[in-house]
Parts: C-alpha cells; sequence; structure tokens
C-alpha cells in the first residue's frame, strides 16, 4: 500500500542495474522491466539511490541521470516541491550535480 492507503502502483517501466539489500537501488528505463529496450516517455533516466546509516534514521543521497539536460531543470523543480521531509536526505556525492535535499 502506498502512504495514502491505495493500491502502490509502479511510476515508470523500468530496470535495475543493481540491489543491494540495505545498501544501494540503481535503474534505468531506456531498457524496460522486461529486459527490452524501451522509449520512455516523458523522460529518459537512470538514477542510483543509496542508504547510509544517520544517528536520526537513513540518509539517501540520490543521482539522477538525464539524457536531455535541457529537460533536467523544470523536472527537477517539479519533483522537489513534491518531496516530503519524511526521511533524511543528504547531498549528492562529489563529482556530481547534486542529490536529493
Amino acid at each position: 500500500m502506498s502512504d495514502d492507503g491505495v493500491e502502490f502502483r509502479p511510476h515508470l517501466d523500468a530496470c535495475f542495474l543493481a540491489v543491494i539489500d540495505g545498501e544501494q537501488l540503481a535503474f534505468t528505463n531506456p531498457v524496460n522491466s522486461s529486459w527490452r529496450p524501451n522509449t520512455p516517455d516523458p523522460i529518459v533516466t537512470t538514477a542510483v539511490i543509496m542508504m547510509l546509516d544517520h544517528p536520526d534514521g537513513t540518509d539517501y543521497p540520490v543521482v539522477v541521470k538525464h539524457s536531455d539536460p535541457t529537460s533536467r531543470a523544470p523536472r527537477r523543480a517539479r519533483l522537489r516541491r513534491g518531496m516530503g521531509r519524511r526521511h533524511r536526505t543528504t547531498g549528492g556525492t562529489p563529482g556530481n550535480q547534486g542529490g536529493a535535499r
């Protein structure tokens, strides 16, 4: 179930690249969940979500790579507006363009 009590439904059809229990999830959507080539709409993306211990719970640094730099800024702004503050989050790793905050 989702947080609002509605049955959870996937938000995108993607392929997991790495699943390390309690540490990391990595996925991409140019390849779908059936491992077939995909033309995702509205955006092609690859993401890595790390889970790190923190005294207040868990830090969730997120690195997202977009295929189209011109679509990155407006989408990121829209997504950040909808992010809750239920989990502690940190900035990106050195060398990237930032992460979820």
